[in-house]
């Protein structure tokens, strides 16, 4: 069973079409900042493109989400990034997303460091994570968007038990932050360290820095 959130006119055949506005006549209408009005682990697959951006309570609902899916089932993100003209244009745009804003979800140990678990980490894996970076017409600043593109996997805590993730742990950004090139991340434990490298795809200049947990 799929569930489609904020799904628009944007309808997947045989999918729960979610929405609150009823003029895109959805299969349910429900507002995000509330519970969902499903069972636990009722869904295999939620589909959520080009809506995360839009809702207040970005940790509450994830949490909702991972509730309503089934274990091992899968997430799809589908976000603007920042920074990009897509990503602020739109005036029902209330947050911004960086690669981090959804790997804080798939990390247990991305808190540690402050003292200050929550309730949200760990709640998934991630199984693939894509940034797009794609030129438009105009060669005033910024004339480019980005997109960014998620994966992720319904897990427990006996999941990241069995592979062995413990204090110390930490997310390693391989790739480039505006375009994505070989973009992948890994568990690495890592001494402090920062600096910056040159993309070879957009030719770009990011900086990174990586620190204990």
């Amino acid at each position: 069973m799929i569930l489609n959130i904020g799904c628009g006119y944007n309808k997947i055949k045989d999918a729960v079409n979610l929405d609150i506005d009823p003029r895109c006549n959805p299969d349910i209408i429900a507002d995000l900042s509330q519970s969902l009005p499903f069972e636990d682990n009722y869904f295999n697959y939620i589909y959520a493109s080009q809506v995360l951006e839009h809702v207040f309570n970005y940790e509450d609902l994830m949490i909702e989400l991972h509730r309503v899916l089934e274990l091992k089932g899968k997430l799809y993100i589908g976000v603007p990034m920042w920074p990009s003209r897509n990503c602020i244009a739109g005036p029902g745009h209330i947050r911004q997303f960086v690669p981090e804003s959804i790997l804080m979800f798939t990390d247990p140990t991305f808190f540690q460091a402050k003292g200050s678990p929550c309730d949200y980490q760990g709640l998934f894996d991630k199984i693939k994570m894509k940034a797009e970076k794609i030129p438009i017409a105009g060669d005033e600043p910024g004339a480019w968007i980005t997109s960014l593109e998620a994966i992720l996997m319904k897990v427990d805590k006996s999941y990241w038990k069995e592979k062995g993730v413990t204090k110390g742990l930490k997310t390693d950004v391989k790739g480039c932050f505006w375009c994505g090139y070989e973009l992948e991340f890994i568990f690495k434990s890592i001494d402090n360290q920062s600096g910056s490298k040159i993309c070879p795809n957009c030719k770009e200049e990011y900086t990174f820095e990586m620190q204990y947990l």
